[in-house]
């Protein structure tokens, strides 16, 4: 028995060292493929200028409709006039045929109020781009505690019932004033039961306000986890205040002087009463006194009200602090402010060129040969929005395509562009002859930037013969003069906490992070390097084991086990 238990102890032994030399093995097997990992591995780079999409900026990069319902139509703005025309409707007219001259008195009215809106759209860019850079500087706190989310409730309800009793007073205080006033001048003017008579105007005063405040539920304010920096809890209606009126000041009689004493004592002789004098104004006009009181009283009130309503809280970001989250989601919130505001900015300058072309280009001219089916009359133009004058097409196919608002300046009446139908084939230039003067409102099926307008554009077929109706073709520019400028799909392009940058070889064979700027394009996927990158770097993606500072770098790509 004893021989078969040292026998079983010795089998285990021998067990757990071979189980101790694989877990060695294993370990050693681990680090080694660790250790060559991090001595052997090379991050991929290329030249910018390989993978630059600046193709995007050419405007014609997108698709398009075949149409033969070629038309141009000509609709006057709301501050627009015509001074004459020179057609009549059935006229055929070529392209470059004189059709009516704009007013330009109006013209430059219609300018400057795109100038102003422009303007004040600018004004509100600034004030959002400031509040962007506030929100990305703002220090982030992990999430408030229930004690933290309770301080911040009780502070904004103290500073809200003190902001309250302030306009209370206030209003307290106006009330008092007026009714003084006119109690002085109905009391000056000696009028009958005066007391009774302003009581009955407050009280009348308090009955209308009673019956035209709108009641809102009590809020309570309290820190919400929706990120906001401005908390406005709502005002509580407070009842409406009982106005005490100023009790009529009772005249001091006159005291009769005493007469200087002689010698020989005269007794004081007993005052005569006065009679009281009646009222020297009418009823009428007593009732209207009493009729602007209750006036007054109305407005004082619904000033207070409007004051009440109109409360703002503000909760010190330095003192609460914001998470993460909240963070991200405000400076998130603000970038698309700031996008829309540029974009109607953008708009405003744009609506102005063009009102100052057309001033400058007073006389409008037909963009493509056909038949005048529609012309108004100066003195009473279309007032429901249809075209003052439309000219029908008699040439052949048309096609209609979008650019975006980063290119409306690229394309002007007179382009001609390439287009290929997707069935065929077959290709064909095409010369714009319309631009739509606002953004389009139906939806654009494209690779475009979804926070971007576009403008329809159409333009005829050179050459119509192998196009169908209804039929989608590719459209793009013949305008290939454009600046040099970088575009790179967003995966090479890394952004956190409002900074973007790349990874581009050092110049020493070694990865370095390079801090960027960029700004949106007409496609979604890229975007654009306004700053710190040229098209000669060496660029490499910056994810992955890889994608990290002080990695050697290679411009020759090798697929490996270690690749990604």
């Amino acid at each position: 028995m004893k021989e078969k238990v040292l026998k079983n102890l010795a089998a285990h032994k021998k067990g757990c060292k071979i189980a101790g030399i694989i877990l060695l093995a294993l370990i050693a097997l681990i680090a080694g493929l660790v250790i060559y990992k991090k001595t052997h591995v090379e991050a991929y780079v290329q030249p910018v200028y390989e993978i630059n999409n600046d193709w995007i900026f050419q405007y014609g990069g997108g698709e398009g409709t075949v149409s033969d319902s070629a038309a141009q139509n000509i609709v006057l703005g709301t501050e627009e006039s015509v001074s004459q025309v020179f057609v009549k409707e059935g006229d055929t007219v070529a392209a470059g045929d004189k059709l009516f001259e704009y007013d330009t008195k109006s013209l430059e009215l219609q300018a400057e109020s795109y100038d102003l809106a422009a303007s004040a759209a600018q004004s509100q860019l600034e004030i959002a781009q400031k509040k962007l850079q506030l929100y990305q500087s703002l220090k982030v706190v992990s999430k408030p505690s229930d004690a933290e989310l309770q301080r911040r409730a009780e502070a904004a309800a103290k500073k809200q019932a003190e902001q309250e009793a302030k306009i209370e007073a206030q209003a307290d205080e106006k009330t008092e004033k007026l009714i003084g006033e006119v109690t002085s001048t109905l009391s000056n003017a000696h009028v009958k039961d005066l007391e009774e008579q302003i009581d009955a105007a407050v009280k009348k005063a308090q009955k209308e306000a009673a019956a035209t405040a709108t009641p809102a539920p009590t809020a309570t304010p309290k820190a919400s986890a929706s990120p906001k920096v401005t908390e406005t809890p709502k005002a509580s209606p407070s009842a409406t205040p009982t106005v005490t009126p100023t009790a009529t000041p009772t005249p001091t009689p006159t005291p009769t002087p005493t007469p200087t004493p002689t010698p020989t004592a005269t007794p004081k002789p007993t005052p005569t009463p006065t009679p009281k004098p009646s009222s020297n104004l009418t009823e009428a006009e007593i009732q209207e006194i009493l009729a602007g009181l209750v006036s007054g009283l109305a407005e004082i009130q619904q000033e207070k009200e409007e004051a009440l309503s109109s409360i703002e809280i503000e909760v010190d970001p330095e003192v609460s602090g914001y998470t993460q989250q909240e963070k991200d989601q405000m400076v998130a919130d603000q970038q698309s402010q700031v996008r829309s505001l540029q974009n109607e900015v953008d708009m405003a300058k744009n609506q102005a060129a063009q009102e100052r072309q057309k001033i400058t280009d007073s006389v409008v001219t037909a963009k493509l040969p056909g038949v005048v089916r529609t012309i108004g009359d100066p003195a009473d133009p279309p007032k429901d929005g249809s075209a003052f004058c439309t000219v029908m097409s008699q040439s052949g196919l048309t096609v209609k395509s979008y650019v975006s608002e980063l290119n409306l300046d690229k394309v002007q009446i007179g382009d001609q562009i390439s287009i290929m139908s997707y069935m065929t084939g077959m290709t064909s230039t095409a010369t714009v002859y319309s631009i739509a003067d606002y953004p389009a409102t139906e939806e654009y099926y494209g690779t475009g930037n979804p926070n971007v307008s576009y403008y329809a554009y159409e333009a005829t077929i050179d050459d119509d013969s192998g196009f169908e109706l209804g039929e989608s073709v590719q459209v793009s520019s013949l305008n290939t003069d454009v600046e040099e400028k970088i575009a790179l799909e967003k995966g090479y392009v890394r952004t956190e906490d409002g900074v973007s940058w790349v990874m581009v070889d050092d110049g020493t064979g070694h990865l370095t992070r390079r801090d960027v700027t960029i700004q949106s394009t007409p496609d979604n996927t890229v975007v654009q390097i306004t700053e710190g990158l040229s098209t000669e770097d060496l660029i490499a993606f910056p994810y992955g084991s890889k994608g990290r500072e002080g990695v050697k770098t290679t411009t020759e790509y090798k697929y490996s086990l270690f690749n990604f």
